[in-house]
This record gives C-alpha cells, structure tokens and sequence, in this order.
C-alpha cells in the first residue's frame, strides 16, 4: 500500500527540482514530477522508512513548510507565466462564458454602462420577465418577443446609474416571481474630449465629451467654460453670433446656448447624430444607424449610402460627409430648402478624420489610399497619410505619414511613421496633425521644411486626438484617454490645463482599476514599431468597414471589438481564447512598441471588457419584431447564434457552413460571431461577400447552411432583417 509520506516526499522533491531547473512550461512541471516519483520510488527499493510518523502534527508541518519555502517562493511567482505560455487558463474563461451564456435565466451583454441607454436580451423559460440591474436602479419590465426570448431597454437617466465607483453589480432577473442573480461588470467612463472645432474668427475652440455629456468652451486669457449638454454630445459648433451648437447621439435635438446663457433646444426627429454643421442659415446633422442620412433643423433629409463618421461645411450652402462601409466623401449642397447629393469620392479606407481649410478644400487622415483598391499582402496593411481634396474631389496633395514597403511580404515592413487622428489648418496653410499613438503632435509646412515636433507628455497629455491653432497662435490640445484640454501659449508654454477626468496620481491612490482602463485605452491607441496600432482598422474600438489580406490568404473584414465581454474565443478563427492574447500580434508581427509600459495585454484587455455595444436606433416595431423572431428560429439561426448573445460561442470549419469556399481555405475554422450590433459592422461574412444585411440573407451561401434563408418570402425576410437591425 502506497504511504501518504510517500505522495509528500513526491511533491516536494518535484517542487524542489522545478525551482533549480528554472522551469518555464507545463512539459517542464511534468518532468520534475516524474523525477521526483523516479526518486521517491529508488528509495523504496533500497529501504524506505515503512515505520510510522512519530513527531507531533505541528511540528511534521512546520517542517515541510521550511523545506518547500526557498524552492517555492522561486518557483510561484512563475507559476503565472507558466500558465500564460500554455494557456491554461484560457479553457476556463471559455467555459466561464459558455456557463453564463447557457444558464437559465441568463442575460447579454454582460455590461452595464452609466453613460448611456442600452438594451439587454433575456433569455428565461417563463412568461413574465423583470430586470433591475443593480442597486440604485428602478426595476424594469421586459419585453417578451416569443421563443423565451425578452428585451430590455435601460436608460440611466431614466432608471437610475449605479455608484459611479462600482466596477461590479448583481443584476436580479425575476421570471415568474423567482428571482436569479447574474454578476455582469459596470463602468462609469470619465470624460473624453476628442475633436476640437474653431469658432469663425479662431479666438475660442470647443470640444464635446460624449461620456459626461458636457461641452468645454476654450479661449486665451479667460477660465475655461464647461456647457452641459443634453445625452451624449457628439459635435460642436461656435457660431457668428458667438452661440454655442451641439449635436447628440442619444438625444434627437440639437442644443444651441447663446452668448447669454440662454438654451434652447430643436428636435430633429432621430437620435445617432455623429456630427454637425451649417447649410446657409440650417442646422443640419449625420445621423449615423439604422437608417444613414443627413437632416436638417429644418426638416429638410437625404438619405445616404454608408454610415456617415464625420461633417464639414466646405462652403455656405454645402457639406462633405465622410462614411465608412463604403469608405467614401459625399458632396452635398442645399438647393431650394433640399438636399441634394452632387458628388462622390472613393476611399480605400474611411476617414480617421475630416477637416476643411479656408478655401473650402477637404483635408482627410487615412490608413491607405491605393487608387487600383486592390487588398495589400499581409496583416493589416497601413500607409497613413494626409490627403487634400479640392471643390471636385480631386487629390491635390498627398501626405505620408507612414511608409511601408509595396509589397507587405511581412507584417512589420515599416520605415518609420504612426497614424494621425486629428488635423487642422491654419489661416496661412499650415497642418497641426495630433498622432494619438506617439504622445505627439507636429506642426508641418511646405514641402521640405523640417515638422515642428510638439511632445505632449511633457504636458500631460497622453495619445492627443486633436490640435487647433487658435487666431493668438496658442495652441490647443486634447487627450480623451487623459480627460485633458491644455493650451499652449505661442512660445510653446503650458498656458492653461484643464483637467476633466481625474489624475493618473488620482487614480492610483483612489481606484487603480480606472488608472488599468486609463493605460489599456492608451495601449489600444500607441502606434508599434511597425506603424501599426489596434486604432488603424478598429476605429475607437468599433471597424474601419474594409477588408484587409490576412495573411495573404483572403480579405475579410475587420471585426468589431465593442461588446466582447463574454464572448471568448475571439479572432475570426477564434485562435485567441483571452483578449489579452491579442497582445500578441503587436509583439511577434509588429516588431512591439517603443517604450516599456508594463503589461500592455491585461491593460488593454481591460478597457476592450469594457467597450459598450455600438448603438442601434431602431425605429421600434414590436409586432414586426415578434414576427422576425419567429422566422430566426424557423431557420435555424439560434443553431449558431443563441440568445441573449446571438452567439454559440463556438468554432465551424468554413467548408460546414460555406461549402462552395475557395480552394485554399480547407480546415480553417470560423469562430460564431455575436449578431449584437450587426446593423453596424458590414461587410459582412468572413470574405465580406455581402454589403448590407439584405445581402448576408439573400446572396449568402446556395447550399443553405449558413441559415435556412432560401426560401423564406420577402415578408418574413423583411421581418428577419427588422428584427436583426433591433439587436
């Protein structure tokens, strides 16, 4: 019989061995056990003691405790990375997932967001459903749509928000008068000042911050001027007449707050705004999803192709939209109180980011700009750089800001460069460009003159999304990650600092978890050594809309990263079972980053958790989308896409679901994607075969295996589409 002194002995001889061998992997702890085992069993054979243990239990203790403490204390701290290298933790956050996801009742997504209105699906064998989401919020009646399938909206205006210091709460979900707790992550985000715009004359600038729906109003020599706003304010505008105009995502009208103080307020009949701007004496805004359009205070409205990221007023009666999916600047002008579409311009990729001069000319940040559009070799090809537009959406300058090589044969080929995320334009022609990815912003001139290199760290302000030079040549300068706004006076000194978010030293002393979100922000923003960041194709955490070359093997399309929580595996071929595990790709194909910043795949994996689905604004139709649900569960889509994530959170072999794939893709596998936000992440498919939705259900595969579409009616197909735009 086997003595426990024996099991003992095992273990601590295997401890020992491990610690002096520096093992680094699971192989490596297998190995000591068996040479410990091998050990143990050789002193057996030549007289291992067989009386029993005599010292007292304490004493026995303490021993072994003195003989594991010096092997052990070498060897735990690398348990972690052991575990890492091997991923042994990655099955469990799959499995946790996949127990969340399929527990009864359960609910998606598994984040609860103070900043704005958000909708949760149920799903709960019982016909009455209610949900608070924590304490401090007000109860709330679900929505049953049928097949125990309900729908939550939640508003924290209107039901309450929780502690603003949480960063958990116990959701209750109450079917049929029993109630169930489901822990689900909480995030208060701080404020985010992103796009600086100028008034007429330069003398002020303002910035909106969507998260604490507030308008910050910058001038030389006087005290900042921080405006509240209505839900999530988007894009500002100073007027002639020095008023104050702000356009909203969550809120359908257009604020405007006069040089009294005076506000007031013009519906414009639909929510999703992303930008503003003047047509003659109309106001008129980009409404973004479910229906893309530009419309106007006056009720004037012009429906648009793509989803529209940004606004500029290039002259008194017109505006250029810039949109993605597809990438693309539309020309519009007002002609007798219409709107009217004059002129289009192909993009290769989508604006990072749209600005006008003083003649009107369009300048536009992009990653790429290859005329033949033809997918580059590769993982993620990037060719940042400035280009200028004339009155015709002609290119008549052309500014790199990063060079790669033709032929991207490797993902790191890069001479030098990052991405630019903000631009402006000086009276005399100037560029202010802000690089979020190298804590910079340059000044850049003619052709050939030397940038004027402006590090911003030196003034706080981390990965910078906009500078504007102000008429006194101050200039102003924003970091969202920072909540900071600082201008520099025209000898380049710290004039005034207006600090919106807590410091970083705030933060460390009073919530480190908002400090690890703060860094995992900065992390998905910071440019690698090969050029590359996350924020070149998944734009503030969203999808450039294009499709890039993986590997040289098929162009598919860039996938949305808001909402993940939850939802492990992820990739397209859902090889990364953690978020962190991306991490990855910036180390071994982009060559790393520059400068050391602790570790960068848990801060980011961080701030990725807590990315809130994108917004949907379905015009809400609860017979249609009862009707929908039906038809999703007649054809077989929850097969993949279970509620309440819409996702099995499983792996198909693209040949099972897509047999008439190209040669070339055998075996590989495509992870279930979730169908929350679909409305907003075309193309779609894992070759971006279909633009729009329509075309996912009706141009998809003949064989009837990625759905049982075929041969439904265009009712019931206009009902599926309904209820999928809702998710």
């Amino acid at each position: 019989m086997k003595e426990p002194a024996s099991d003992l002995a095992t273990v601590v001889i295997a401890v020992v061995i491990a610690a002096m061998a520096r093992v680094e992997s699971a192989v490596g702890l297998v190995l000591s056990y068996a040479a410990a085992w091998a050990i143990v069993n050789a002193a057996r054979v030549v007289g291992w003691p067989r009386t029993p243990i005599t010292l007292p239990r304490l004493v026995w203790a303490l021993g072994i405790a003195l003989v594991l403490a010096v092997p052990a204390r070498d060897l735990l701290p690398r348990l972690g990375a052991i575990a890492e290298h091997e991923a042994l933790g990655s099955p469990l956050e799959h499995l946790a997932d996949r127990i969340a996801l399929e527990a009864d009742p359960a609910i998606a997504p598994a984040l609860v967001s103070a900043d704005r209105p958000q909708t949760y699906f149920v799903r709960a064998s019982g016909a009455h459903v209610r949900v608070r989401l924590g304490d401090g919020i007000d109860w709330i009646e679900a929505e049953g749509l049928g097949h125990g399938v309900f729908r939550v909206g939640y508003d924290p205006r209107v039901q309450g928000a929780l502690d603003p210091h949480a960063h958990e709460t116990r959701a209750v979900i109450e079917v049929d008068g029993s109630a169930h707790e489901r822990r689900l992550l909480a995030v208060t985000p701080h404020a985010h000042p992103r796009w600086l715009r100028l008034s007429p004359d330069r003398t002020r600038a303002c910035v909106p911050s969507e998260e604490t729906d507030e308008v910050v109003v910058v001038a030389v020599g006087r005290e900042a001027q921080r405006v509240e706003a209505l839900d999530g304010p988007t894009d500002c505008a100073i007027a002639d007449d020095g008023a104050l105009h702000v356009s909203h995502r969550y809120a359908s009208a257009l604020l405007a707050v006069d040089a009294a103080g005076t506000r007031t307020t013009t519906d414009l009949g639909a929510l999703g705004a992303v930008g503003l701007a003047s047509v003659g004496t109309d106001r008129c805004v980009a409404v973004a999803v479910p229906d893309a359009e530009v419309r106007c205070a006056s009720g004037a409205r012009l429906a648009i192709e793509g989803t529209p990221i940004f606004v500029e007023r290039v002259a008194y009666d017109a505006v250029l939209v810039a949109t993605r999916s597809p990438a693309q600047l539309l020309s519009i002008v007002e002609r007798d109180g219409a709107l009217t579409l004059v002129q289009r311009r192909a993009l290769v990729q989508p604006a990072s980011h749209l600005t006008v001069d003083e003649e009107g000319r369009a300048l536009v940040a992009v990653t790429d700009f290859d005329v033949h559009a033809r997918p580059q070799l590769g993982n993620h090809f990037v060719q940042d750089r400035v280009l200028t537009f004339d009155a015709d959406l002609g290119v008549i300058d052309d500014r790199r800001t990063t060079w790669r090589t033709e032929r991207q044969d490797h993902a790191g080929d890069v001479d030098r460069g990052a991405s630019p995320l903000g631009v402006s334009v000086t009276r005399d022609g100037r560029l202010w460009v802000a690089f979020a990815g190298t804590d910079e912003v340059e000044e850049l001139g003619g052709d050939g003159e030397t940038p004027r290199v402006i590090d911003t760290a030196a003034f706080g302000v981390s990965a910078p999304h906009s500078a504007v030079e102000l008429a006194s040549h101050a200039l102003v300068i924003t970091s969202p990650s920072s909540g900071l706004v600082v201008v520099l006076d025209a000898s380049g000194e710290l004039a005034q600092s207006i600090r919106l978010a807590p410091s970083d030293h705030d933060l460390l002393a009073d919530d480190p978890a908002q400090l690890q979100l703060r860094y995992g922000e900065r992390a998905f923003y910071e440019a690698t050594r090969s050029g590359v960041s996350c924020q070149s194709c998944h734009l503030h955490g969203g999808t450039d809309g294009a499709a890039h070359n993986i590997g040289g093997r098929i162009a598919a399309p860039t996938l949305d990263v808001r909402g993940l929580l939850g939802t492990a595996p992820y990739l397209r071929d859902g090889s990364y079972p953690r978020l962190r595990d991306l991490h990855e790709v910036s180390v071994t194909e982009y060559r790393g980053y520059r400068e050391p910043a602790g570790d960068r795949g848990a801060t980011t994996e961080a701030w990725m958790r807590t990315l809130p689905l994108p917004p949907t604004f379905a015009a809400r139709d609860p017979e249609r989308e009862r009707e929908g649900v039906g038809v999703f569960f007649d054809a077989g889509c929850p097969e993949c896409h279970a509620p309440p994530a819409f996702t099995s959170l499983g792996l198909h072999a693209i040949e099972a679901v897509f047999p008439e794939a190209p040669t070339g893709t055998e075996g590989r596998l495509l992870d279930v994607p979730s169908l929350r936000g679909v409305v907003s992440s075309a193309p779609y498919l894992y070759d971006a075969r279909a633009a729009t939705l329509h075309a996912l259900l009706t141009e998809q595969s003949p064989t009837d295996r990625h759905g049982r579409t075929r041969a439904l009616d265009p009712q019931a197909l206009d009902a599926l589409e309904a209820f999928l735009r809702s998710l």
